[in-house]
């Protein structure tokens, strides 16, 4: 899951920002919520 969010464009963007780890953090929640979902 990691490796897709990282593949995301607006997360590429990010790449060495601040926010980037946060932002695969969520990404991660979302795509688990959605498989269990």
């Amino acid at each position: 899951l990691m490796d897709e969010c990282s593949d995301e464009p607006y997360i590429q963007e990010r790449l060495g920002k601040d926010d980037y780890m946060s932002l695969i953090d969520a990404c991660v929640e979302r795509r688990l919520a959605q498989r269990v979902a």
